[in-house]
């Protein structure tokens, strides 16, 4: 398997300034983030939690949370 490395210059999503991206290429177009303060507000700007189905199966650790299929 062949792995490519890219270094390529973006913008954060939530302010807009530059960000330099290391890494895999098939990551490049992910969302990217200057600083803690950006991800924490692009946290609390995206609405709802993703939970992995596989925790919600028998087995996982939230099974037993009702609460978590009412909402």
């Amino acid at each position: 398997m062949i792995r490519f490395e890219v270094a390529k210059m973006t913008r954060c999503v939530v302010c807009g300034g530059p960000v330099i991206y290391l890494g895999p290429e098939l990551l490049e177009s992910g969302n990217r983030y200057c600083s803690e303060v950006c991800w924490t507000i692009y946290r609390q700007i995206t609405p709802g939690v993703w939970i992995d189905a596989e925790e919600l199966a028998p087995g996982g650790s939230l099974y037993n949370r009702p609460e978590l299929w009412s909402d």
